[in-house]
């Protein structure tokens, strides 16, 4: 009878996740890819096959489709969903909530958009090792699994952005899909690192990150004690389950909206936008049109209004002599499938 049940809410809870809708606004023509370069009017070129909207959308869902579910990822971030709003509606606090919004705002601009991000996904700039592995270990805090593994997805995003190969693409099955989804289906470059290492020659031989792929929910935890000991129960929820879901999300808009809202910079190849609201609460990241055409970047907003406190912080760090080779954006070029490699691995931006 067990049995039984457990295999009807996995059939019904399959057909869920595999019933998201398109979603129109993340699937509007890009662009740069639409008409004029080829004069294939409405058009996209797909690794040399050109294609509509549709068909892409089409061959995208399917190659969703047929991705395996992951029931241990779809099970844990239930749970851990399911604990934060618990917790926040029972144990509610205005220091607890206080708490929360510094760490979240502290732990995703330094550990997450500075250091995985700009500067190890991208290798925008240099830092001290010793900055390099304290910002790492900050990161640590966000519970975003092993470091290699982010930085691998984030290079695997570059290379395919909003193409078959793409992650997190809201082509195919839509904005929640590239926004949280995705996480529920089994893909090999994540789980395998035989696979997954392969797109972070530049770290493999380092011992410290060796280390932390290994032992990073062991970091992710490493602050619960403190937070028990200033606030007790009460801060390990909002400072714990609490902040790492809200952090989560945050990075997820990245993934999601804007790829989805927003206005266009750059005629790049896939659907990045700019978007105003994950700009500010990402300290700079929403700024996506501008990243994606030039992935390495250390400066993501490049208008007076695009504020961008992540190069903010980079920028004062060169200037104290604790930041160089600081990539900076240049006269845009249009990427070609031939130079995304080098562009997903930080490569082939100059100063």
């Amino acid at each position: 009878m067990g049995q039984n049940v457990r295999s009807i809410i996995r059939s019904l809870f399959s057909h869920y996740l595999r019933s998201f809708p398109l979603m129109a606004q993340a699937t509007t023509i890009n662009e740069g890819q639409a008409a004029g370069r080829d004069g294939k009017s409405a058009m996209i070129n797909v690794n040399g096959e050109w294609m509509t909207e549709d068909a892409l959308n089409a061959k995208m869902k399917v190659l969703a489709d047929a991705r395996p579910i992951t029931w241990n990822n779809a099970i844990l971030l239930t749970i851990l969903h399911a604990i934060a709003i618990a917790g926040a509606v029972t144990m509610f606090s205005w220091d607890g909530l206080w708490l929360s919004l510094i760490l979240l705002f502290t732990i995703s601009p330094v550990g997450v958009t500075f250091c995985y991000h700009r500067m190890l996904s991208h290798k925008a700039f240099k830092v001290p090792k010793w900055l390099e592995y304290t910002a790492a270990l900050i990161g640590g805090l966000s519970a975003q699994g092993p470091i290699r593994s982010w930085v691998a997805a984030h290079r695997i995003h570059h290379r395919y952005s909003d193409m078959p190969g793409d992650l997190h693409s809201p082509r195919g099955k839509g904005f929640w899909f590239s926004h949280m989804v995705h996480l529920f289906y089994d893909d090999p470059r994540m789980h395998d690192e035989k696979i997954w290492s392969k797109y972070t020659p530049d770290l493999n031989n380092q011992k410290f990150y060796l280390f932390m792929d290994k032992a990073w929910w062991l970091v992710a935890m490493s602050i619960l004690p403190v937070l028990y000991y200033f606030g007790g129960w009460t801060y390990v929820m909002w400072g714990g389950p609490i902040r790492v879901i809200l952090m989560l999300h945050l990075t997820w808009f990245v993934n999601s909206a804007t790829h989805a809202w927003g206005y266009r910079t750059y005629p790049t190849r896939d659907l990045s936008r700019n978007n105003w609201w994950v700009g500010i609460l990402a300290a700079g990241e929403g700024w996506h049109n501008n990243h994606h055409a030039q992935a390495n970047s250390a400066r993501h907003g490049q208008r007076w209004y695009e504020i961008d406190v992540t190069w903010y912080l980079i920028w004062t760090l060169e200037k104290l002599g604790l930041a160089w080779d600081v990539k900076r954006p240049r006269p845009y070029v249009q990427a070609t499938s031939e130079r995304e490699d080098e562009l997903a691995l930080g490569q082939g931006v100059s100063q």
